[in-house]
């Protein structure tokens, strides 16, 4: 059932289901009926994402609370009525940790009014973010890079991939993808090879990490230096951002939702080559709070083993928000991760 502004208010329940659209508020209302029937109990939640403004309770009006989230209270889940993506019990990140206006309605003679509340909405386990990501670079006969990639994504940030497949055919999500995982390079051969547990549609596909494979054969990464060759392997893990900025930090730090994200890259040294540069490449940092409880942090290890050159990568973000308080230990791990995307590997004939 679609929702937006641009469609009339349906009063009649059984008229906005024959016609499968309505506004914002027809669709409420659709919901609350169902709930009553059901004899379901129920809040609503007007709230705002945090992306746009934090929630101000001097001043909880509907001028900005414009998004209503149901929540069931038996069930103490929350359910966005206008957010066909999702199922009951996952929200978007943007509403989470955001604090919301509870109406809880009360029967008062034959009317419904409503007693509120200010409250949070709090994270749910769906809202950490778990990717575990391996690549293999192995090289064909003409020193192109045959790039295999092999990614598990569960939770925000990697729902999308599942709405990109759900919502198109294979082949234009395949090129939705491909533009992703590309970003702008373009050069060499580009395959996805498989997508499973993408389709939002079925349950049991829902609650499951999305995994892909893709292989991509390419000399974006190389850079031919007489007989040798410069081989870009900190560009694998994708554009990192970076805080080197020296201005001084005034607000919270917000980073949307925790996420941990595990990476193996590893790359095959050629017949005839030795590799070189990958010294004084590890990094380890990690930080926690006063009880011990682990903040953040980021371990990168750079090894030869057994004929291939390896990369380990393990970087977490327990919270979705921090105080100004640990920036400088925050951006020390941002950092990190930004400096492996000019990690070269000298390629040298023997």
């Amino acid at each position: 059932m679609n929702s937006s502004s641009d469609y009339p208010f349906v009063g009649d329940v059984e008229k906005l289901f024959n016609l499968k659209y309505g506004d914002k508020y027809s669709v409420i209302r659709a919901y609350i009926m169902i709930f009553q029937s059901l004899d379901i109990k129920w809040q609503l939640a007007l709230t705002i994402p945090k992306t746009d403004k934090s929630f101000d309770p001097e001043f909880a009006s509907n001028v900005y609370l414009r998004d209503p989230l149901f929540y069931l209270s038996n069930l103490k889940i929350f359910l966005d009525p206008t957010d066909y993506e999702r199922r009951a019990g996952d929200i978007s990140f943007v509403y989470e940790g955001q604090k919301a206006i509870f109406i809880k309605p009360m029967v008062i003679g034959e009317g419904i009014s409503g007693v509120t509340r200010i409250d949070s909405i709090p994270e749910n386990n769906r809202s950490y973010s778990l990717r575990d990501t391996k690549i293999n670079v192995s090289w064909d006969d003409e020193m192109n890079a045959a790039i295999s990639t092999v990614f598990i994504g569960k939770g925000h940030g990697t729902d999308s991939r599942k709405i990109i497949y759900t919502l198109n055919e294979k082949e234009k999500a395949d090129q939705f993808m491909e533009e992703i995982a590309r970003a702008d390079n373009k050069e060499g051969t580009f395959k996805i090879e498989s997508v499973l547990n993408y389709n939002l549609n079925k349950y049991e596909e829902y609650k499951q990490p999305i995994e892909m494979k893709y292989v991509w054969t390419t000399n974006a990464f190389s850079e031919v230096a007489g007989g040798n060759m410069l081989f870009k392997y900190g560009l694998l893990i994708g554009k990192q951002i970076e805080l080197y900025d020296e201005k001084i930090r005034e607000n919270p730090i917000d980073f949307y939702f925790p996420h941990d994200h595990k990476l193996i890259v590893e790359i095959d040294i050629p017949e005839g080559y030795v590799a070189k540069g990958i010294e004084n490449k590890n990094k380890h940092f990690e930080y926690k709070d006063s009880s011990g409880r682990e903040l953040f942090g980021i371990d990168v290890q750079v090894a030869e083993k057994g004929g291939k050159i390896v990369m380990e990568i393990f970087e977490y973000y327990s919270m979705s928000s921090y105080p100004l308080s640990v920036y400088e230990q925050f951006r020390n791990v941002v950092n990190a991760a930004a400096d492996v995307n000019a990690y070269t590997l000298l390629l040298e004939k023997k």
